[in-house]
Formats: C-alpha cells, sequence, structure tokens
C-alpha cells in the first residue's frame, strides 16, 4: 500500500508513535522561517504575532540558510510549517531543502509553502509539478491577511494529518493485540504489508517480500488438510481477497517440518471509490487443538 492516504493501512514509524500521540497537546505550534534576509524573519513574526490556533499560539524557529535549518529539522521534528525561501546559498537552496524535507528526513507531515522573491528561479508551475510543497507564494503578494490564510491553511491539513496517524497506530495497536492473525496484501500482486505478531507466530514466519500469489501457498507451506497437497492458490483467502471475493476455509495446514498447524481462514477484499481492490484482508486463527478433539 502507498503513502499516507487514511483509507490506506499505512502505520507511522515505532519512533515516531510518541511524538506524535501528544503532538496535538504541545503549548504552541511550530512555525519555521528560513531565508537568509532578516526583514523577513522580523516582518513574518510581526505579522503572526497574535495568531492563534485551536487555541494555541505559535512559536517561531529562524534559519538563514538551508544548511542551518537541516540542523534545526532535526532538533524539532515537530515542526509543523516552514516559510522557505527558494535563493539562499545557491539558486535553488530551497527546493534542494524541500527534496530533504521529504525523502531524507521522510517527513511528509509538515506543511511547506515557498517564498521566493525571485520567481525566475523557481517557475510555479515547474515547481508544483516536481516538489512536494503545499502552496508557493511571491513575497510580494504576501500581506498580513495572505499570511493569516496561508497559516489556517496550512495549519489545518497538519492537525488533520496528525489525528490521521494517530488513528493509525491505534488501529496498529489493536491489531498487534487480537489474539488471531491478521495479513494485509497489496493488490494485485498479492505482498505482504502488514502482519501481526500472532499471524507471524501462527505462519512460522514474519512478511516474506518474494510473496506472490502464484507462489503463497509454495513459500509459507500451505496444504490441503491430511495430504501432502500443497493448497491450490485460487482457493486460499489470502488470494481470493485479492480478486475481490469473500471466503472461509477450514481446510488448511501448514506443515514446519514435523509440526503441522491447520488454520481456518477468511478473507475479505478492500475496495477503492471506483470499486477496485486495494488490497486484501485476511484474518486467520489456529483450530489444531479443535480437529484434535
Amino acid at each position: 500500500m502507498s503513502n499516507t492516504d487514511d483509507d490506506e493501512l499505512n502505520f507511522a514509524p515505532e519512533d515516531d508513535e510518541e511524538s506524535l500521540s501528544t503532538e496535538s497537546d504541545t503549548a504552541t505550534w511550530k512555525v519555521m522561517i528560513v531565508d537568509d534576509e532578516p526583514s523577513i524573519h522580523d516582518v513574518t513574526q510581526l505579522a503572526l504575532s497574535e495568531f492563534t490556533f485551536k487555541g494555541k499560539k505559535l512559536s517561531f524557529i529562524s534559519a538563514y540558510s538551508a544548511e542551518e535549518a537541516k540542523s534545526l529539522l532535526k532538533a524539532h521534528p515537530d515542526t509543523a510549517l516552514i516559510f522557505l525561501d527558494v535563493v539562499m546559498e545557491e539558486n535553488d537552496s530551497g527546493l534542494q531543502l524541500a527534496n530533504y524535507i521529504r525523502d531524507t528526513l521522510q517527513n511528509h507531515l509538515v506543511r511547506i509553502i515557498l517564498r521566493t522573491g525571485q520567481p525566475g528561479e523557481a517557475p510555479e508551475e515547474d515547481v508544483i509539478m516536481n516538489y512536494d510543497i503545499n502552496d508557493y507564494r511571491l513575497k510580494v503578494e504576501l500581506t498580513q491577511g495572505q499570511l493569516l490564510i496561508a497559516m489556517i491553511v496550512g495549519l489545518r491539513a497538519y492537525y488533520d494529518l496528525i489525528n490521521i496517524q494517530i488513528k493509525n497506530i491505534n488501529l496498529k495497536q489493536i491489531l498487534e493485540a487480537m489474539p488471531i492473525g491478521v495479513c494485509v496484501q497489496d493488490a494485485p500482486h498479492g505482498q505482504p504489508s502488514y502482519l501481526n505478531p500472532r499471524g507471524q507466530h501462527i505462519l512460522g514466519k514474519g512478511i516474506d517480500k518474494a510473496v506472490t500469489v502464484q507462489n503463497m501457498a509454495q513459500v509459507y507451506q500451505f496444504y490441503v488438510a491430511g495430504t501432502s497437497q500443497l493448497y491450490p492458490s485460487k482457493k486460499l483467502p489470502f488470494v481470493s481477497a485479492l480478486e475481490g471475493k469473500e471466503s472461509h476455509v477450514e481446510d488448511i495446514e501448514i506443515h514446519q517440518g514435523e509440526k503441522i498447524t491447520q488454520i481456518e481462514s477468511w478473507g475479505q477484499p478492500v475496495f477503492d471509490d471506483k470499486k477496485n481492490v486495494t488490497c486484501g484482508l485476511t484474518v486467520f486463527q489456529d483450530v489444531t487443538v479443535r480437529h484434535e478433539s
């Protein structure tokens, strides 16, 4: 599954969970101003000095070069919004920094508002198409009213993204506490993108990125119960779900050396708004004891 859309199962890295869970409780919204002109910092802070959003004021972090901004972003990963100049050390320093934020730091939450006094160095259409920024403004157009609007739009988007991430973290905690196996596989090829701890225990291994719909039975050693025959791929709930079909079976065995585990499994497709299968959701449980009794 890709990106961070709220209709997809994408979890924040574990190292980020604590900072995300407390983000809405911080005292201020951190706003970084990255510009080599000190007067721009002064004017921006003055124009926004009384601004509040959801009961919290702004705190400003000033960087006078792209290199300084890199250090400050590492120290302040919870920065909500960046006003970013284009021309600083180099003619494209701001654009390079935007790429660093998204690609190297993997920070897709902070809102980036590009500000330039030299639009010829960074034409708006090219920048919007080629860089992951959230707004593009000419410095001469940024009146106090326009700054306020930009802040409201930017912080609203940041706030919504944070809440989506927090919900995903809560969902992950629920799934990992479940006493049954849960597996999510990306369509159409079937690579698992999530397998909870109970699922890993039942299957005897974690996510295998070599898995496809064709080789799944072989990779995870799925057999028809009571035989030495690999389970037919088309009948596996893991595969049926990716084909848009709901299914339920009770005759799968997992062979791990001398250990044989019988499982019951349900497959459920997940559709997008155009009725295309985006992923398959499979839940399964160990029913070996049930069949032995």
